[in-house]
């Protein structure tokens, strides 16, 4: 049933593109060409680990599919594979009663943000499948110590690493878990754990250093630890999470602290001590364990590294949905250790409560996810898709730019250079522009750029409206260059660009 939702949703457009997707798939584009890791712009791929590239060449080669096809019917099928992974996590931890599995699938099933991350080209689809294939390999390796659980947790956390560089939580988690199954030899424990951690951290390390730092001089792009504000990614994720449980229109008018700090208010002044041991002993002991660290392991990473622009968007939530079926684990389990277990005497009234209370909370999601299929039916994708819009499909700039690069061996400048690529599927020339993360400095740019477009004449396609303000438009690139204007209206202009 996911699966044919994920299908239908994206049916009319496809998967949503932006900015990252289009830097992966047109690397994956340049591989199967011969032309290395490198993306539109020939720059090389350096802001993320390789595998997602990889994966869509190979696919890609072996369908005879465009990466853009395998982007999308790939993520169309993990939310199949992740709906049943986090169905098969909550009935590892909850043995005892299913029925949390149960309503944990629906609630996953019913994610409109882990819909709309499906729904887009991007890595995080494939990295929550791993990190729940690792959850229920580490839960496995928990249970018996096998040495083809070692493995499988090494190969999965090698693998998300090298998917994505919050993979390395995964690494972490590891080591701790097989510290803790050997914790009666410390010195086996100890030695174990560094083994498993430097196997799997070898080919992400031999990537940041080989490739990232002796190539091109840098280890993550340069975008690690940039205008990144802690406090803020702490008050911002945690409205974001309450917002998967909670009306928007509710979190965000009560303060989510508000929200959260009530029923564990309520909690504290209702449970005894012995209620505490035993939630404690739950969350702190296999099966639930590894997911309580993972999530707490994962949680912190994201909050100290990423920047912090990037989450201010309200429903820009793709880093923390990766978490949500492991922290159904845990808020499942301080429920049934403090709430449910008091009624004890009335298992079967304290499930129909519950059955009663989750129906009438799940028209919240449903309804959302109602919203957002009809909606993307119509316009693609609105929430991380920038450019697989019904908006530029209409556009006549769009039908001037991909004439343009029919034409053979032309050379194409744009603002909006993913756009230009996924249009065209041609490279595009990078144009003047400063750092993303910078005020622009006109001056300075147009001395670094000084001749432009040098020997590579073609033109500049430029989308309007544009955000990005960090590019120099086309009154500050007349300075450096002779621009013909040959086509104009609402959507943007086309000027025929030479050497001065």
């Amino acid at each position: 049933m996911s699966i044919l939702l994920a299908g239908y949703a994206t049916a009319t457009y496809g998967a949503g593109v932006g900015t990252d997707g289009a830097i992966q798939m047109s690397t994956a584009g340049n591989l199967l060409q011969g032309k290395g890791l490198v993306d539109f712009t020939g720059s090389p791929f350096v802001r993320w680990p390789p595998l997602y590239p990889i994966l869509l060449a190979a696919l890609s080669r072996l369908t005879g599919l465009d990466t853009f096809m395998v982007g999308w019917y790939l993520n169309v099928l993990l939310l199949g594979l992740i709906v049943w992974l986090g169905g098969a996590l909550l009935y590892q931890c909850f043995s005892d009663e299913p029925l949390w599995a149960f309503l944990g699938s629906l609630v996953i099933a019913s994610s409109v943000s882990l819909l709309s991350v499906i729904a887009n080209i991007g890595t995080d689809p494939l990295f929550t499948a791993l990190m729940l294939l690792f959850l229920l390999m580490a839960n496995r390796y928990l249970a018996t110590g096998g040495r083809w659980s070692w493995v499988g947790m090494a190969l999965l956390a090698c693998l998300a690493s090298l998917q994505r560089l919050p993979g390395v939580t995964l690494i972490a988690t590891g080591a701790i878990l097989i510290f803790y199954t050997n914790r009666k030899n410390i010195t086996r424990g100890i030695l174990q754990g560094a083994l498993f951690s430097v196997l799997t951290f070898l080919p992400l390390a031999a990537w940041l250093v080989l490739y990232n730092y002796l190539q091109n001089r840098t280890l993550a792009g340069g975008y690690l630890f940039v205008n990144t504000v802690p406090f803020f990614n702490l008050q911002n994720s945690l409205q974001k999470i309450v917002h998967w449980f909670v009306p928007y229109f509710v979190s965000a008018h009560v303060p989510p602290s508000l929200i959260v700090g009530l029923p564990v208010l309520a909690l504290l002044l209702v449970s005894r001590r012995q209620d505490w041991m035993r939630w404690g002993n739950r969350l702190f002991h296999p099966p639930v364990l590894s997911s309580l660290i993972l999530t707490g392991l994962y949680y912190t990473f994201i909050i100290l590294t990423i920047n912090s622009v990037d989450t201010k968007f309200p429903l820009y939530d793709r880093y923390y949905i990766v978490i949500l079926a492991p922290l159904l684990v845990l808020i499942f389990a301080t429920v049934q250790e403090l709430v449910i277990f008091r009624v004890k005497q009335r298992p079967n009234l304290a499930r129909l409560v519950i059955l009663i209370v989750f129906a009438l909370w799940l028209i919240y999601p449903v309804f959302s996810v109602y919203k957002y299929v009809r909606l993307t039916r119509v316009e693609g994708d609105v929430t991380y898709n920038l450019y697989n819009t019904r908006a530029l499909h209409q556009s006549n700039i769009v039908r001037v730019l991909q004439e343009i690069g029919k034409e053979d061996g032309q050379t194409i400048y744009s603002n909006y250079q993913a756009a230009a690529w996924f249009y065209t599927r041609e490279n595009v020339s990078e144009s003047p522009r400063g750092s993303i993360l910078e005020k622009i400095n006109v001056e300075n740019l147009l001395k670094t750029y000084q001749g432009w477009p040098w020997d590579k004449p073609g033109y500049l396609v430029w989308f309007l409206p544009n955000d990005y303000k960090h590019v120099l438009g086309p009154q500050n690139l007349a300075r450096l260059a002779e621009l013909e204007l040959i086509y104009k209206d609402k959507d943007g202009e086309v000027y025929r660009v030479r050497p001065r």
